[in-house]
């Protein structure tokens, strides 16, 4: 079993997943009516794996989707009560699923995509293989219901080494350190995660804008312990290429100011930090309105063989989201 997926690439979510190729940062931006005499088509979004957080924690369960008990079948509706069959392994299970189910609003499909929140409360416990059932729904009015979910923690796994392979561009003992578990503790798959996040964030101030963690488990059934590998693919380190401009610009000029203040970034290396804060200071050049800004806005368009990344930058206005 592979608790990250088909030994996809492990994206990251929060704020950079969008960049590369778009962050996923909100901030905001100066907006005006004035069009950009600049214009450069936007490329397709990238086909980047999702983020761990996005994946199946475990292998997809078969479903026939949530059982209603009677009718009506509201087309949206809010949680009243959750009950639980099972799964009393999990330390104040019936309070930690009550809060996480109760805080949506939910139609028919979505409900019975929030068991994955459910599932990963338990696989930050251990519970690696747990089973959970199709929703029962017993509608209390026209809005709300109860739920009821059958559970099967399975046996609570505990790690027993992690092995990680292919560091090169930092020291292995502090990539090793980023993952916060050690021999004997619970398996927290939340923590790897996390982990696998941060190391991204590294990398990516170093430009190897390709990173990629491919996580593998070795489960021992006699002492319900898990061996967890991880192989990395650095890739190339990739320098700042030029910035392209697409859309309207926040006042006159801001543009041509934005491009020429660029120039001396070309053929540094790659960091996203530095990024970050140059598209954020640049959007500060007028005091022209603010307009909502969202770093799925950058995309990098990469040339492999130079190692060399340009950055494809749309500028919204207030209708452009």
């Amino acid at each position: 079993m592979n608790l990250f997926g088909e030994r996809n690439r492990i994206g990251m979510n929060g704020r950079l997943e969008q960049v590369i190729p778009a962050i996923g940062l909100a901030c905001s931006i100066l907006s005006g009516a004035m069009a950009f005499s600049v214009q450069v088509t936007r490329p397709p979004v990238s086909s980047r794996t999702k983020p761990a957080s996005e994946q199946n924690m475990v292998p997809p369960q078969s479903s026939s989707g949530p059982h209603i008990k009677s009718s009506p079948n509201p087309a949206e509706f809010s949680i009243r009560k959750v009950h639980l069959e099972g799964g009393s392994e999990l330390p104040n299970a019936q309070a930690l699923v009550t809060r996480e189910l109760k805080a949506h609003t939910y139609s028919m499909d979505s409900l019975a995509e929030s068991l994955e929140r459910v599932r990963s409360l338990y696989q930050d416990y251990g519970y690696l293989n747990v089973k959970v059932s199709d929703p029962i729904i017993t509608p209390v009015d026209s809005t709300t219901v109860d739920v009821t979910l059958h559970i099967r923690s399975g046996p609570q796994y505990r790690l027993k080494d992690i092995q990680i392979s292919g560091v090169k561009a930092f020291a292995p003992v502090d990539i090793r350190r980023l993952i916060p578990l050690q021999a004997g503790d619970i398996f927290n798959v939340g923590k790897v995660r996390r982990a696998f996040e941060t190391m991204r964030r590294l990398y990516e101030t170093k430009g190897y804008i390709n990173f990629v963690p491919i996580p593998d488990e070795v489960f021992d059934e006699t002492d319900k312990s898990v061996l967890f590998i991880v192989k990395v693919q650095e890739g190339k380190a990739f320098r700042f290429g030029p910035l392209k401009l697409s859309g309207v610009e926040p006042a006159p000029s801001v543009g041509h100011k934005i491009l020429a203040n660029w120039k001396p970034y070309i053929g540094q290396g790659f960091n996203i930090e530095v990024l970050e804060r140059f598209i954020e200071e640049q959007f500060h050049l007028s005091k022209a309105k603010v307009a909502p800004f969202y770093w799925e806005h950058v995309q990098l368009e990469t040339d492999e063989k130079e190692g060399v990344a340009t950055i494809l930058l749309l500028l919204p206005n207030h209708d452009s989201r």
